[in-house]
């Protein structure tokens, strides 16, 4: 293949708090083609290790799935925030810890194929209590589990929630 596609229109059809709908016209060996895209500020994915090297997690309820599912704590960037920033930020918020030491991991593209989300992976070490902050959406309660017990989770179908699999693989 030669060079790569050229995007030559973007049309905003949707602006929302958190993301973005747009319509991308792109030409590519002289062929066009139409993609919608999310557009999204990024976020991030935490994983919290409690002492005894127990990970924290959340049994949350997820409005647009109608169900509880268990996860890592994660959240959305804001505008100023940096991907180290908002994982200090939605750890204290979900959780009420503070890390002395968050580590970045990596990046992953949770739904490449339509969105532009990059998701920001980190470890939390050095875990001291505090208070957490959590929006009305965020229904959830804490818990904690060895890795094994987690990737067991995994392995039998409970833990399905791709960015925590990713994360903890």
């Amino acid at each position: 293949m030669k060079g790569e596609p050229i995007r030559i229109e973007r049309r905003l059809v949707y602006r929302g708090r958190k993301i973005s709908l747009a319509v991308d016209e792109y030409l590519f060996n002289g062929e066009k083609f139409v993609v919608e895209t999310v557009i999204h500020p990024g976020a991030v994915v935490v994983i919290p290790v409690l002492e005894g090297d127990k990970i924290l997690y959340s049994k949350q309820y997820r409005p647009a799935l109608e169900e509880w599912i268990i996860e890592l704590p994660a959240g959305t960037m804001r505008q100023e925030e940096s991907p180290e920033e908002t994982a200090t930020r939605e750890l204290e918020e979900e959780t009420g810890y503070q890390a002395s030491i968050m580590e970045k991991l990596g990046v992953i593209y949770p739904t490449p194929g339509y969105s532009s989300e990059r998701m920001h992976v980190f470890i939390a070490r050095g875990l001291k209590p505090g208070k957490t902050r959590r929006e009305p959406h965020e229904v959830m309660e804490m818990r904690s589990a060895s890795l094994d017990t987690l990737m067991r989770l995994i392995r039998k179908g409970v833990l399905r929630d791709a960015k925590s699999i990713a994360a903890l693989m």
